[in-house]
């Protein structure tokens, strides 16, 4: 139904349900027909205006002059025609209805409901008006006063996706523990309300009920199949969810679909990245630099990549932008710092294959530089320590150095280890070893000395 067909059924209604007989020419109602179905309002403002410059008690004319002011958003007007025509005599339900959406749309709600609750008195079972009731209360925030109204409208039609929506809606605002069930009866009675499924699976994934959200995505994903939004929320749900091959799946799919967003590009790298596709990683990384070259993590990540793909400079310079832009909190710091002295490691290794002997010897100090600030940024991080004593020992052979912080490293050890951690008990056994062997080596080297 058109605007207009809809704007003489209400016309025409209203001179029904007032009983009137206004015009005293018969063919006038016919010609400001003729001229809505036209579309033509200007005319039709000039004829009642005529007419009711003749005769001002001419009722319905109001109405239809109320009716063509709202069409064109003169909400003002239309106030204007219905009052007058009130003012007259005419107290029909259709235009103080009308009066009462015009309030609406100038936000003038206090007015609104004071006509809506009074018709609402007198007319409990009129459908429209309980709807029109129960929306002003919910954008008012009585979602008390909604929630009554709509349980009584699903009385009636317990299959209605909207009515079933906005109670769940309103049943949210006030935290009620019903709302999320509610809203999910809504989604299933219209898997097309895209906009509520996302809504929905949000709200679950708030919760950490990722199952749930998943379930509620690949219900509605046969309905809206080609819409990128929902593969987005699916695909970072099973991220959040650590199911990275799904994960990188749909936001494969996003990309398909033409969304080629930061956080697509971000979340699609970080999927390749737990499942080791270090290549796919990196690409898809850089691209999303290109859209935003501020994101710590986008660089932490890329430099490991990078330090993966042998490409040690690059992951250097990049684990010095991430830490650069990161805010200081220590245990994240103390992270970044390891990595970045990871990657130093790495780059001497390649130094070394490359004959390039300074530039190892560089790679390694820098190395032990950033340990060392691992350290003093959380000092319960031993294992610093430990790599400390490594690079000296294993990598630039200065032994007594590496005594040093192997030894600074063992009074850290906790006497009352865990049998079962073979792996520290390792990492204890070797330290033992390696510090009698050092000291062993460097007495011998004394002994040839003198």
């Amino acid at each position: 139904m058109n605007k207009i067909t809809y704007l003489i059924i209400h016309v025409l209604g209203c001179m029904f349900y007032a009983g009137l007989a206004a015009f005293s020419q018969s063919e006038s109602p016919h010609e400001i027909q003729d001229f809505l179905v036209k579309e033509d309002y200007e005319k039709v403002i000039q004829l009642t205006n005529e007419k009711l410059a003749l005769d001002s008690n001419l009722l319905d004319l109001y109405f239809y002059q109320a009716l063509v002011y709202r069409e064109n958003y003169q909400f003002e007007k239309s106030i204007e025609s219905c009052k007058k025509g009130m003012s007259k005599g005419n107290v029909s339900q259709d235009i103080t209805l009308l009066l009462a959406k015009n309030y609406v749309s100038l936000y003038m709600n206090a007015e609104a409901l004071d006509i809506y609750e009074s018709i609402y008195k007198t007319d409990t079972n009129n459908v429209q008006l309980k709807v029109q009731l129960a929306k002003l209360y919910q954008t008012e925030n009585q979602y008390n006063k909604a929630i009554i109204l709509y349980n009584e409208l699903l009385n009636q039609d317990s299959l209605n996706s909207y009515f079933c929506k906005q109670l769940g809606l309103c049943l949210l605002e006030i935290k009620d523990s019903s709302a999320l069930q509610v809203l999910e009866k809504a989604v299933k009675l219209n898997p097309k309300d895209l906009a509520l499924a996302i809504k929905l699976a949000n709200k679950y994934n708030n919760l950490i009920y990722y199952s749930r959200a998943i379930a509620i995505l690949n219900f509605v994903l046969p309905f809206n199949s080609e819409n990128y939004q929902l593969y987005k929320v699916l695909a970072y749900t099973h991220f959040l969810l650590k199911n990275n091959e799904l994960a990188a799946r749909n936001f494969e799919k996003v990309l398909e679909l033409g969304d080629t967003t930061q956080f697509t590009l971000k979340y699609l790298g970080y999927a390749y990245y737990e499942l080791e596709d270090y290549d796919k990683t990196y690409q898809t990384l850089e691209s999303a630099l290109n859209i935003d070259s501020t994101d710590t993590r986008i660089y932490f990540h890329l430099s490991i990549a990078a330090r993966k793909l042998y490409k040690t400079q690059e992951s250097i310079v990049f684990m010095e932008k991430s830490y650069k832009l990161l805010m200081p909190s220590n245990n994240i710091m103390t992270l970044y710092y390891m990595q970045a002295a990871e990657n130093f490691i790495a780059h001497g290794a390649r130094c070394k294959i490359a004959e390039k002997f300074n530039a190892e010897k560089l790679a390694y100090y820098s190395a032990i530089d950033n340990y060392k600030l691992a350290y003093s940024a959380d000092e319960t991080n031993t294992h610093a320590l430990y790599q400390i004593g490594v690079t000296y020992d294993n990598y630039l052979n200065e032994k007594i150095k590496a005594l040093a912080f192997y030894t600074d490293y063992s009074k850290t050890l906790s006497p009352y280890l865990q049998e079962t951690d073979e792996q520290f008990a390792t990492r204890i056994e070797f330290i033992k070893n390696r510090i009698q062997k050092i000291r062993e080596d460097l007495h011998f080297e004394d002994e040839l000395d003198n």
